[in-house]
């Protein structure tokens, strides 16, 4: 009994660490010197650095594509050199 109760106040006690984890990241405080310097540039000239626009690929259809033949090839050049 005493662990379960144990096990749930670790819980409780990490799901209350995240939400004030978030709530301080959401107060727009950024870090001094070099670590904010860039948050700061970005906030300044409303830049959108989300992770979102860093995966937003145009091509990335023919980029995966291009991949899986590469991949191809290179299994079909180890096939080959292990037959010798």
């Amino acid at each position: 009994m005493a662990t379960t109760a144990k096990k749930w106040l670790k819980f409780l006690l990490g799901i209350f660490l995240l939400g004030g984890f978030v709530w301080f990241l959401s107060t727009g405080y950024t870090p001094p010197g070099i670590l904010g310097e860039v948050i700061r540039h970005n906030q300044a000239n409303q830049i959108d650095a989300s992770p979102f626009f860093y995966g937003d690929v145009e091509n990335m259809t023919e980029l995966e594509e291009g991949l899986k033949a590469l991949i191809e090839e290179q299994k079909l050049a180890r096939e080959i050199s292990c037959e010798d």
